[in-house]
């Protein structure tokens, strides 16, 4: 697991035995899409074209970190604390580290968990020779304004 020195700050600040929120059983569903691994749940409004080439990205990298990002904030219909949103945004994280290992064995991912201290966001996307990453993991420094947790599976 890779983290940034804010995103260090911020889980030093999550109580271990603070109750959780769990939220990951209901967005952890998968398809997959010409050679794309796409949560289901952003597909719920969306009708894919019949191949990639229709599509406007320009890699299926792109595709998946687009469609595959929830932002944890809008998931809760009660008021919930940054810590919260922070403990549920890492039990999701595991939660699809464990799906996509067991569905895709044979692929390897980005799980990204990102915090600018307003919105909590995770997302995941496939990891492709022929494609460049949509994170800069040897740089995460570079990343000032966000906290930013990188997990690779």
């Amino acid at each position: 697991m890779l983290l940034n020195k804010l995103m260090k700050s911020y889980i030093k600040g999550i109580n271990k035995s603070d109750h959780i929120q769990q939220v990951a059983p209901t967005w952890c569903s998968f398809t997959l899409w010409e050679d794309c691994v796409l949560l289901e749940n952003s597909l719920k409004n969306v009708t894919l074209p019949e191949s990639f080439s229709a599509m406007r990205y320009d890699d299926r990298t792109s595709i998946e970190a687009d469609f595959n990002h929830l932002h944890m904030n809008t998931l809760f219909t009660q008021e919930v604390t940054p810590v919260s949103l922070l403990q549920s945004a890492l039990s999701l994280l595991n939660e699809w580290e464990r799906k996509l290992k067991a569905e895709y064995p044979e692929r390897s991912f980005h799980l990204i968990l990102s915090y600018d201290g307003d919105d909590v966001v995770v997302r995941f996307y496939g990891l492709r020779e022929s494609e460049l990453p949509w994170i800069d993991i040897d740089n995460l420094e570079n990343y000032k304004l966000e906290g930013v947790l990188v997990k690779i599976i």
